[in-house]
């Protein structure tokens, strides 16, 4: 009897540390994926700070190396962007910004759309207008 006690805590102890490793699991990776898409959103508000850094002077005020080097870099930035944003209507969003479409909106109302995409806050009070610029907006 006891030897079967036994077996029977062993095997008890084993599931329970068998689910709790499982669902341990499950919450890293969630975890991990929260994390990747705040990287994420990171890198599109790098890529409009380099994009607007110039205020469209960059031929004006970058040599012919610099000029290639920047343009080089908005590109592989936005190569990156297309393949690992999800959300289509944001991405086509990012894209006619950035080719200046007359329908276009703003920078800033993308980064809020991006910034709901990843927040879990129920309330919006946080608005485009409210992101700062520089120098001054």
């Amino acid at each position: 009897m006891e030897v079967e006690s036994t077996i029977i805590v062993a095997l008890v102890t084993l599931i329970i540390g068998g689910l709790i490793g499982y669902f341990s699991g499950i919450k890293l990776e969630s975890y991990k994926f929260v994390i990747r898409r705040r990287e994420q959103a990171i890198r599109i508000a790098e890529f409009f700070a380099k994009w607007i850094k110039y205020g469209g002077k960059e031929k004006e005020l970058l040599s012919e190396k610099e000029l290639i080097d920047y343009y080089e870099d908005l590109t592989r930035m936005s190569f990156e962007m297309s393949l690992w944003i999800d959300d289509e209507e944001v991405l086509k969003k990012i894209m006619s910004r950035l080719v200046h479409k007359k329908d276009a909106i703003r920078v800033r109302e993308i980064l809020i759309e991006v910034r709901d995409l990843i927040s879990k806050s129920k309330t919006k009070s946080f608005k485009a207008d409210d992101i700062v610029i520089w120098p001054g907006n």
